[in-house]
């Protein structure tokens, strides 16, 4: 499909704690071209318990099919 390499992809991640505190990663507005797209693969804990840790896998296209990396955002817990 030639259309396929014209394919891009952008995320954002926003997390709301119970005192409705908001905290984001990504750029929703930065596409990545040949992305076809992003998934949370993980959610993961510092052993402080004082980050969230996000494995967002990306799905790109490659040149033998699709190409998977891995991308480690972390956020601060924010629980106050």
């Amino acid at each position: 499909d030639p259309g396929m390499f014209s394919s891009r992809a952008a995320f954002q991640v926003h997390i709301r704690n119970d005192a409705g505190k908001k905290t984001s990663v990504g750029n929703f507005n930065r596409f990545r071209k040949y992305v076809m797209r992003y998934d949370i693969d993980r959610v993961l804990a510092d052993q402080s318990d004082q980050c969230i840790i996000l494995v967002i896998r990306m799905t790109k296209i490659g040149f033998e099919g699709p190409d998977i990396r891995y991308m480690v955002e972390t956020l601060p817990r924010n629980d106050g």
